[in-house]
């Protein structure tokens, strides 16, 4: 019996079923082994810039006279989180990364808040109607 192009199209073999879900099984496999062994590196190089933006802003403001905790803080994690990540402890170096950006971030907020008390904020018109 000849089988047509289309009816092999619209009904594939189990052999190419089995191929197809072979490689989707190998590709899924080796993207869960990278994710959970060999790309903690990655996801620490990320997080690590992510962290120096921010701190990098937040001495840009004067944090460091306007949020000397945070900034100080975030200063500490963030050098700690590159001793970690030289020792490949990635997980670690992540945690802290995050610790930095989090600190970092409320030392910006800080900073604005009172570089705008510093300046002085003007009054609303009619604000004491």
């Amino acid at each position: 019996m000849k089988i047509s192009h289309a009816h092999r199209l619209a009904f594939p073999s189990r052999r190419a079923l089995f191929r197809s879900t072979g490689i989707l099984t190998v590709s899924l496999s080796a993207l869960a082994g990278a994710l959970a062994t060999g790309c903690g590196n990655t996801l620490y190089l990320v997080q690590v810039s992510q962290a120096e933006e921010a701190f990098e802003e937040a001495r840009e403001l004067g944090a460091e006279q306007y949020s000397p905790y945070e900034y100080y803080a975030a200063e500490v994690r963030l050098k700690e989180a590159k001793v970690q990540a030289a020792q490949a402890e990635y997980g670690n170096a992540s945690d802290l990364s995050d610790e930095a950006t989090s600190y970092a971030e409320k030392a910006i907020v800080n900073a604005k808040k009172s570089r705008n008390l510093a300046v002085g904020t003007p009054a609303r018109v009619g604000a004491n109607k």
